[in-house]
């Protein structure tokens, strides 16, 4: 690499660590999702997005450090990428640029409030409550053992020849095993802030009229009964943003699917990393499992 090129990449650092880190702080009321990836986030935010008061679209990574590529917010959220481009240019700010995006958003689709789901969102919530101090972060929680299980064969889809090819790669299970730890204690931390709240995906599925009766009177919302359509109803926006996520498929069956899809080594494997915490969140009774 050229003295030239790492200088140029130093001030490009530079600029992107001010952007980031100037003085701003939101007036918005956001609610932030994040937690261990196939946890039950993209469930979350197609609930929140058949609220009739919020809108909540694709992951934006809005909250991430780095600012967000221009055309995959186009795609995502239905706005020319000239649009998004002119925004990037005009904010002083990550946080006002947040701000502005998800402002003409929200007048778009003709809501007052607005939510983002972006599962790496567990990892920066300090950052998100410096600049969006009103915003509500939901960490969503489920069974340590069925979430190793979903990650460790990571699905995405690569466009060849103007068509999305789908790939699968199988990932291996120790280190899945000690995210989903960090990931937890990390949202853990927070718990004694009122501006947290954590539901478990088992609800969810299993019971989601209580849990999300609670969730709403936690984010300071009305429960309201369209919610619970939300595998019927529309969402605001639907674009090729939204691709991957769409393949994740909902259902009871996904609780503890662990039992078959682990084999003895597996579970043993598991359980040495995560087993303590699954006792604490009483996933498990004891470490018999």
């Amino acid at each position: 690499m050229s003295v030239i090129t790492r200088v140029r990449n130093r001030i490009d650092r530079l600029a992107a660590y001010r952007w980031r880190n100037a003085s701003y702080v939101s007036a918005s009321r956001p609610i932030v999702i994040g937690g261990c990836p196939r946890s039950g986030t993209t469930l979350l935010r197609r609930i929140l997005d058949t609220h009739p008061d919020i809108a909540c679209g694709p992951e934006s990574t809005f909250f991430l450090p780095g600012r967000p590529l221009p055309a995959r917010l186009a795609r995502g959220y239905g706005v020319p990428e000239e649009e998004v481009k002119r925004l990037l240019r005009e904010s002083d700010s990550q946080g006002a640029f947040i701000d502005a995006f998800m402002k003409g958003y929200t007048e778009r689709v003709g809501v007052r409030r607005w939510a983002e789901k972006t599962p790496l969102n567990i990892r920066f919530v300090p950052w998100i409550w410096a600049h969006f101090p009103q915003a509500r972060f939901v960490h969503i929680i489920r069974d340590g053992r069925d979430t190793v299980c979903s990650m460790r064969v990571h699905a995405d889809r690569k466009l060849v020849s103007g068509e999305w090819v789908r790939r699968e790669r199988v990932q291996a299970l120790e280190p899945l095993a000690r995210r989903w730890v960090h990931d937890l204690r990390l949202g853990q931390s927070y718990r004694e802030d009122s501006r947290y709240v954590d539901v478990r995906y088992e609800d969810l599925v299993q019971e989601p009229r209580p849990a999300l009766e609670r969730l709403f009177r936690a984010i300071g919302e009305p429960f309201d009964e369209r919610v619970m359509e939300y595998r019927t109803r529309t969402e605001r926006v639907k674009a090729d943003a939204n691709a991957e996520e769409k393949r994740e498929t909902i259902h009871g069956r996904s609780i503890e699917r662990w039992r078959t899809d682990l084999s003895p080594d597996e579970q043993a494997l598991v359980k040495r990393i995560a087993g303590p915490l699954l006792i604490e969140l009483g996933y498990a009774a004891d470490d018999a499992w």
